[in-house]
């Protein structure tokens, strides 16, 4: 990473800032270890890329690292599937890896995954740490990737 961007951008809210993949606030991915928030990132991204590409009928992984379907298949898919194509996408897509808004990253990554997991993300990766609760939200699928 360009450390001399990340000083100019950043220190103003972060002084002595040296780096992009700063600490995050705990174990977001469930691996063991509380890494740099790109790091917990893109483990949150591997753990849902391989849950799509398992579950979802179609679907496919590009050179670029997205994930693509063809419509036929897409039509089949429950709105929980689509949202956490979509949410995957879109994160890959915004490419800071949880930089520019980790909280809502995080949120909406460790969602996707639950939803498609079927169970709570605790109960699935035990010693993960949730960002914020993500069970019993009340919301419907259109509504809890808009965190």
């Amino acid at each position: 990473a360009d450390v001399n961007n990340a000083g100019n951008a950043c220190q103003t809210c972060h002084p002595g800032l040296d780096t992009y993949n700063r600490r995050a606030r705990g174990d977001y991915d469930g691996n063991g270890y509380a890494e740099g928030i790109q790091t917990e990132v893109r483990g949150l991204m591997s753990l849902l890329a391989d849950e799509i590409l398992e579950t979802m009928p179609g679907t496919e992984l590009e050179d670029d690292g997205s994930i693509s379907i063809s419509s036929s298949d897409f039509r089949n898919l429950t709105d929980d599937q689509k949202w956490a194509r979509y949410n995957y996408n879109m994160q890959l897509e915004d490419g800071s890896f949880g930089i520019h808004n980790t909280a809502y990253t995080v949120k909406v990554l460790q969602r996707s995954l639950e939803k498609l997991l079927g169970v709570p993300l605790d109960e699935a990766i035990p010693g993960i740490e949730i960002r914020n609760s993500l069970s019993d939200t009340g919301l419907s699928p259109s509504e809890w990737m808009m965190y």
